[in-house]
């Protein structure tokens, strides 16, 4: 989760615009993933009217989940902000 990156789902096109693919993440990728929501609308109307699909995709937390790794990990001095290295 503490290194999870946004660009693990995302499949930019030429265009610049950017398309949502998880279908080759695996377990770790998909464990970072806190919210799915998929909305889908119709924008338009009569032959001008198109589906409009939007997502949401949130992560996990990276600031928590690098603390908690840093915490088990032995990392922190007890009682100081400092870290141990």
């Amino acid at each position: 989760m503490a290194f999870a990156n946004m660009m693990d789902f995302l499949i930019f096109q030429p265009d610049g615009s950017a398309t949502v693919d998880l279908s080759k993440i695996d377990r770790a990728q998909a464990a970072a993933i806190t919210e799915l929501r998929i909305d889908e609308r119709t924008v338009g109307t009569g032959k001008g009217a198109r589906k409009v699909r939007s997502y949401k995709i949130k992560l996990a937390d990276k600031g928590a989940s690098l603390e908690r790794l840093g915490k088990h990990l032995k990392l922190f001095v007890p009682g100081t902000a400092d870290v141990v290295f």
